[in-house]
Order: structure tokens, then sequence, then C-alpha cells
């Protein structure tokens, strides 16, 4: 995570549903437990300064290649995935799907990291406003309950892009991402009171992105996040 290189597409993201839970909103057992856009830079606060948490994923071969070059192997353009894909591609000369989806990835490791240690600065700047408030709300619930977590993500499997549209100006790409994640949460007496720090819980979460082509600043960010069908 520290050594994130600025060179990856701008990503400022994720997540919903986190009053109750954060299980509800960043994953759901599967039972087998055991920067896209134009320019580069960071982004800068409100004083000016750099922003160390925005995560940079531009791709310079990117403007050189076809729309249908830039879609997953395999995918066909005239899918409901692919031609929402084309279209983002066509409307942003610099998308690219895998630099996408490896800035999806580094994301959510950022997310997990920074709602654990209650890390509200960051997330502020991540993600979308209304989830920035989910996410608060249930920082705000968990300290009020004397708990604290400890979310640790052990690997990143497969990221597949099941939705992709363009609504005017407006891309948005939802990614079904599973993982390895070690979650538990301690009361304050240091009790564990859900999850076991000794196992490792297999998760998937659904997030879609959205971001403005017709912007110059290359960001995504988080909409929405959903538990699979």
């Amino acid at each position: 995570m520290d050594n994130i290189p600025v060179d990856i597409i701008l990503f400022a993201l994720l997540a919903g549903f986190l009053v109750l839970r954060l299980r509800s909103t960043l994953g759901k057992r599967t039972g087998h437990e055991g920067e896209s856009g134009p320019g580069y830079g960071r982004k800068q606060d409100d004083a000016g300064r750099d922003n160390d948490n925005v995560i940079s994923l531009p791709d310079r071969n990117a403007a050189e290649e076809s729309p249908a070059d830039r879609l997953p192997e395999g995918m066909d353009e005239s899918s409901p995935v692919g031609a929402g894909l084309t279209r983002i591609a066509i409307a942003d000369g610099n998308f690219n799907i895998d630099s996408f989806t490896e800035g999806a990835k580094a994301a959510f490791e950022m997310i997990v990291d920074a709602f654990a240690k209650a890390d509200t600065r960051t997330l502020k700047q991540l993600l979308a406003p209304a989830l920035f408030e989910s996410f608060n709300a249930a920082i705000e619930e968990r300290r009020a309950a004397g708990q604290r977590i400890e979310e640790q993500v052990v690997g990143i499997g497969k990221v597949e892009v099941t939705e992709a549209q363009l609504d005017g100006s407006i891309a948005r790409v939802t990614v079904r991402i599973e993982s390895e994640q070690v979650n538990v949460t301690y009361d304050n007496a240091g009790e564990v009171v859900e999850g076991d720090p000794n196992k490792v819980v297999k998760l998937i979460d659904v997030w879609t992105f959205e971001r403005d082509v017709r912007s110059s600043d290359p960001s995504w960010q988080l909409v929405d996040t959903a538990e699979p069908e």
C-alpha cells in the first residue's frame, strides 16, 4: 500500500450500507473459509496540499489503441458489458480496462484498511459523499459500542466487470471483486466479539464506480456497493 506508484488510474472511491455492520457492506461470506482518465498527477486537498491517498493509474498507450483493444480478453464488444465499455473507451481516450481493474484492487485495499483504522480523512477523499456518510456512521456506531476491528486483505483474486454504461457523459463500471481477508471485531476489553484472528474468509463485493468523462478531473468515485446475487 505504501509503495503504490503514482503511475496508476486516479481513484476516489467506494461502499454503502455500513451502518449496521462492516460485513454487510464490504463483502459476503462464500462458505469457503480457512487513475483511468486524462492527465496525470495527484489531487490536492482544500489547503492545496498533495493528496497522497490518491491512486493514479493512467495508461500512456491507451490513446494509441482502438476501443476494442481495451476490452478484457475474449469479451465480445457487442455484449452488454462489452458495448458499455466500448462506449466509455470512445468517450475517454485514456480508458483501459486492465488499468481500471488494477486501480480497483488498490482502492479496495485502501478502503478496507482506512475503515478498519477509522481513518475518516482518507475515506472522505476516496468515497462519494453519500457513501462516506454511511462509513462515518458505522465508525461512530463502533466507537459508541467500544469496539474496534482489524481488517487484513490477504489477497485479491478475480476482479470481473459485470456492468458498464455511459449515461450522457457519466461513465459507470461495476466490478465483482473476490478477496481473502482476516476480519475480527474486538470489544473494549480486547475480547473477540466476531470473527477469528486465525481464520481467512473468502468474500465477494460488488462495487460501482462513476466518472464524468468530460471532466478534467480523472477521478473515479464509488457510488454503490452491493452483495452478489
